[in-house]
């Protein structure tokens, strides 16, 4: 268990490093898509017909390049930009690519690497304390979450 503990803990320094590099507004990161381009990460954005298919991370020369499916919902797409990143900065230094569909991002069994990008993902995105912070405020200003929370 502290293993898993010590290795979370990690991948959440990570993730943390990384988001303090992008642009951040008042509830998140503002644009993932143009963070990855400013930090040199060739990101393509194409419609599959196949819509299983998510996204994939390659290393190819000197270019680290992120593909992402448009066909999915753009909440989707974000995620799968996030989870790749994952890839790029945990694993990339054992595996120059990996191939993501629903499958790998969502079941964790599959591969002990597809859950550390996925942990990484869930921190880059949103972060615990941030995620606290938020459900305090938002919970404190509304009247249905007031009527809920008694």
């Amino acid at each position: 268990m502290n293993n898993n503990r010590a290795k979370y803990n990690e991948i959440r320094k990570k993730a943390n490093e990384f988001r303090s590099n992008c642009k951040i507004g008042q509830y998140g990161i503002v644009n993932l898509f143009e963070d990855c381009e400013r930090f040199g990460y060739k990101v393509i954005r194409y419609p599959l017909e196949n819509e299983d298919l998510l996204g994939f991370s390659a290393k190819r020369d000197a270019d680290t390049i992120i593909y992402t499916n448009t066909n999915v919902r753009l909440s989707r797409e974000y995620f799968t930009l996030a989870h790749e990143i994952g890839h790029v900065i945990l694993h990339f230094q054992d595996k120059q690519s990996f191939l993501d569909n629903n499958n790998t991002l969502e079941d964790c069994t599959y591969n002990d690497k597809e859950c550390e990008a996925n942990a990484f993902a869930a921190e880059l995105l949103i972060p615990e304390d941030e995620l606290s912070k938020f459900l305090d405020f938002e919970i404190s200003r509304s009247e249905h979450w007031n009527i809920i929370s008694n």
